[in-house]
Order: structure tokens, then sequence, then C-alpha cells
């Protein structure tokens, strides 16, 4: 039976509620512009954020239906439910229909009673993305909300200082999917890094990676030359300061 579970409880099996239908439209994106007098149109920098643009929060509704029981008894359990989804704040709000989950505050209940049948609908907002729950063996790519889900997993390569017999840093990432991909990238620089030299020395499967890894700044960038490739791609660096690859899991 279709359901949703919220701080432990279920709607099937803890009220009885039969979930009807349900509606999961993706995000909009985040118009960001200002406009100057006597200029025409805007300047837009919806997509100053990397290249990437920010999303609002999605609306969430979902419609159930309460009957077959003695009327007192079915408004009591209505109650028991809108008070279960009006109190539960922000918190996980799993799907059956889903593999992930959202991070979603419910901000209505309404219902429409006809005789001994009550129909309620729930509309939550949620954040943006959808959540998983653990690292997954799926592949990545270029983020799509109409059928993408976010996966809070980054991993970082920390550079070392080279020397003559110091090996260097390495991180080894396993790609399932069966397409190379371009991640997503923050560089954190180093106190030590007095001459701003960032990376020295940058390979990935033992192909050296020409292109300066320095930012001043920790906004997200990409580089045409790191194209992770299905399989196990091994990271290595010599110089200063960190590269955060910022991972989105995606589900076809």
């Amino acid at each position: 039976m279709s359901s949703i579970t919220i701080n432990g409880k279920n709607s099937y099996t803890d009220f009885g509620a039969l979930l009807t239908s349900r509606s999961t439209p993706p995000p909009s994106i985040r118009d960001i512009s200002a406009t100057i007098p006597y200029r025409n149109g805007d300047i837009c920098f919806t997509y100053q954020n990397g290249g990437k643009p920010t999303y609002d929060t999605r609306t969430l509704t979902y419609k159930f239906v309460f009957m077959d029981c003695p009327k007192t008894a079915l408004r009591k359990t209505v109650a028991d439910f809108e008070n279960w989804i009006l109190s539960a704040g922000e918190c996980d709000l799993y799907d059956d229909a889903e593999i992930y989950h959202y991070k979603a505050r419910a901000i209505s209940c309404t219902e429409s009673e006809k005789g001994y049948h009550v129909e309620v609908t729930a509309t939550f907002k949620a954040q943006p993305y959808k959540i998983s729950d653990d690292f997954s063996d799926k592949g990545f790519d270029n983020f799509s909300f109409e059928n993408d889900y976010l996966n809070l997993t980054d991993m970082t390569l920390t550079a070392v200082k080279q020397t003559r017999y110091a090996p260097p840093a390495t991180l080894k990432i396993f790609l399932y999917s069966d397409v190379p991909i371009k991640p997503r990238l923050i560089y954190r620089r180093s106190a030590d890094d007095t001459d701003k030299v960032g990376f020295t020395h940058f390979q990935n499967n033992g192909i050296d990676i020409s292109e300066k890894v320095y930012r001043p700044t920790e906004k997200p960038f990409d580089m045409d030359e790191l194209i992770l490739q299905p399989g196990l791609n091994t990271l290595s660096a010599y110089g200063f300061g960190s590269l955060i690859l910022d991972l989105h899991e995606e589900v076809l």
C-alpha cells in the first residue's frame, strides 16, 4: 500500500490512511537579477555560483482517504493523523514510491468529509534536492531535477609537499557509471602557501593535469582536464591546499 513515513510512523500502518495521489514537481530555478535605472533589461546573477543556479523549495502534496470505520473513531483517527503531520517540524519525509527522501516541513492539512469518508490533503515545503541515505553505486553527472537525487557526499584530496622520498597524496574514486563525468570542485587554500602555488603536481590515473589547481576563494568550479572515467580513478597530488570533489548522485 502506497504511503509516507515521518519520524518513525507510517501513514498507512499507523493511521490506516490510503494514499490516493501525490504531486512532487521539480523546484523552480531562483531568478537572481538586478535592474539599473535607464538600462534596458536587467542583469542576471542566477548563474554566478560557478555556473550553477540555485533553486527554490519544492511543494509536495499528498492526498489521503480515511474510510470504513465508525464516525467517532474516524474523526479521532483523522485528528491524530493531522496532528502527526503538522507537529513533525522539519523532518525526513520518506515516500515509498521514491528510493530517496525529502527534507520537508508540513505547512497545511485540509480535509473534505463525505459521510464515512474523509479526504485529507497534506502540503509540505521541501528542500530542492532529494537526499540519499548512503553512498550509492549509481553513476554521477551534471545534476537534473527531472531524474536526479542529491547524495550528501564529497571527497577531498589534500596535497603534500614534494620531497625526495615522500609519495604524493592520493584519492581513489570508483565510478560505476558507464560514461565519464566532470565533477564540481572547490579548492581550499593552505596557510603555508604564501606564494599562491596550489598543486605543483596533479595526475589522474598517471596522466598529468596541467591546469592550475589554485583558487583565491572557495567558489565552485570545474576543470576540463579532470574527467573521471568509468571504473577506478586514482588522483595524486603534490603541493599545497585541498581539492574537494562535490558529488551528485543520479538515478535514471
